[in-house]
């Protein structure tokens, strides 16, 4: 959905942003059913785990990078490394150390090119 770009365009730039769903509704002027239904059409999942995805595909190319897993959960907006830590395993099926930080879990987090 056209309408979607700012909000997809904000939050690949800076995953890190805080705004929630009722935050982008706000500012895209459209319904936070709106933008679940058409996130939900385009790439299959709602607000909540499609930014979820998007922080962890950042969090895997700033790992890779050689980056802190604790300034790393800091830079994709998590509040703490356990809570970055906890999404991350959710996701990628293994702890920021591991090898998933650079090989597993792509099947999941490809979708966001899709967008």
């Amino acid at each position: 959905m056209r309408a979607l770009q700012p909000m997809v365009a904000v939050l690949a730039r800076n995953p890190a942003d805080e705004r929630s769903l009722k935050g982008w509704s706000e500012t895209l002027h459209l319904s936070e059913r709106t933008i679940n239904r058409a996130l939900l059409d385009d790439i299959g999942m709602t607000f909540a785990p499609w930014r979820r995805l998007l922080r962890i595909d950042r969090a895997r190319s700033l790992i890779a990078d050689g980056e802190s897993v604790s300034t790393t959960s800091w830079r994709v907006g998590y509040a703490s490394p356990s809570a970055f830590i906890s999404a991350y395993r959710q996701v990628v099926g293994e702890t920021p150390g591991g090898r998933g930080a650079m090989t597993g879990g792509r099947d999941r987090v490809s979708t966001l090119q899709h967008i």
